[in-house]
């Protein structure tokens, strides 16, 4: 997904506020592309500022969803008979049922291939029955639930990488960062982000996130957008304002 900003849109108070502190319009845009990839960050799912809670509320939504599509059994009889090809018979929420082989799930990959193939346009898996449900190991389950967790935050991390690539084209000494601690967890998936900045006249920062999924409506949504690019706007005349209050403090 790609998001950029620009001179025209950061607006005449901007512009003449950062003029007044000695900053080019390169640097008034790449101040606010760094705060708008934070507010971005923050919008995409799970919402939130505070890293841990939003981590520990992505992994429960994992397991969650590995939940609705598996049967976990610590039998190593019926798992032998399944890798036989053979079909078993086992009972399920109170009710018999035949198993085939082909429910077996062999791995960890192919039972997050299954949740892949049961998510609905929203992006959430619904209900699967029990008659359809995978078959597979605690330890195969443990292994697609280890997978999926360690992705956990990519498309935040996308957006705070571009936002870290921006912050590589200040110039001065005042620069605008990310943060080296905010949602330190998406943090390590930086890599999935690209930011530039187009100079000239007209400076625009381009913030591109090559993490799957985050540009769906799902991930973040399109009015959400529209709020980061405001709030972070409000954030960066905060700054100047603050930092021009204190340029006429020392004159005075």
């Amino acid at each position: 997904m790609n998001f950029s900003v620009d001179a025209s849109d950061v607006g005449v108070a901007i512009d003449i506020l950062s003029r007044k502190v000695n900053e080019t319009n390169e640097n008034a845009v790449a101040r606010w592309g760094i705060s708008a990839a934070r507010e971005l960050a923050v919008k995409t799912q799970v919402r939130g500022k505070s890293g841990g809670k939003a981590k520990k509320k992505q992994n429960a939504a994992i397991e969650s969803e590995l939940k609705k599509a598996a049967l976990v059994t610590e039998n190593n009889q019926i798992l032998k008979d399944l890798r036989k090809g053979k079909t078993v018979r086992i009972r399920v929420g109170g009710v018999w049922q035949d198993i085939p082989p082909s429910r077996l799930a062999k791995d960890g990959r192919a039972l997050n291939s299954f949740v892949k193939k049961h998510r609905n346009a929203r992006g959430k898996v619904g209900r699967i029955t029990l008659s359809r449900r995978m078959i597979c190991s605690k330890s195969t389950f443990n292994n697609a639930k280890k997978y999926r967790q360690k992705g956990t935050g990519m498309a935040k991390g996308g957006w705070l990488g571009a936002g870290i690539a921006i912050g590589r084209t200040q110039k001065g000494l005042d620069r605008a960062t990310i943060g080296k601690n905010f949602l330190g967890y998406a943090q390590k998936h930086a890599s999935k982000g690209q930011g530039r900045m187009v100079r000239g006249g007209n400076p625009v920062a381009i913030l591109k996130n090559n993490a799957p999924h985050s540009g769906a409506e799902y991930v973040l949504a399109s009015t959400a957008i529209g709020t980061a690019v405001k709030f972070s706007a409000a954030g960066v005349l905060k700054y100047y304002e603050k930092a021009l209050r204190a340029i006429e403090r020392k004159a005075r």
